[in-house]
């Protein structure tokens, strides 16, 4: 029959083996806890370059919108009314047969007035000249 001693013996090992540390657990655990930092990281960076990628896309966009009425804009400058009308109002040429009429430009009659004195504001009375009429009306 075991003694009493036996049994403690037996008893404390296991209690030891519940409680013990297991490097293989800590390392398993330290790496999950790196993978997981790294994921919030690598998550964060792909939201700002989704950001940023709807931002260039609509630059894009814009930048296209321009460029077709940038070229609209320069079809129309290259048009033959375009320049005949340009030729005509700006430099006035004219077609054979045609007769120039230049207007001279009027000037304004530009009036000058002096302006008004500038008057300065009245004084203000005392600190206790204003509380006392706040007060006592």
């Amino acid at each position: 029959m075991p003694t009493v001693t036996q049994r403690k013996n037996k008893q404390a090992p296991e209690s030891r083996k519940r409680f013990r540390f297991r490097p293989a657990y800590v390392v398993l655990i330290l790496l999950m806890g790196l993978f997981a930092f790294k994921f919030v990281q690598k998550t964060d960076q792909i939201k700002s370059l989704t950001s940023q990628e709807v931002a260039l896309q609509q630059q894009n966009l814009a930048l296209e919108r321009d460029r077709t009425n940038t070229q609209a804009a320069i079809r129309g400058y290259q048009s033959p009314a375009y320049v005949e009308n340009i030729a005509r109002s700006v430099l006035g040429y004219t077609k054979p047969g045609e007769t120039l009429v230049q207007l001279a430009p009027t000037q304004a009659v530009v009036e000058h007035f002096r302006p008004a004195p500038v008057t300065p504001p009245p004084p203000q009375p005392a600190t206790w000249n204003q509380w006392w009429s706040a007060f006592f009306g």
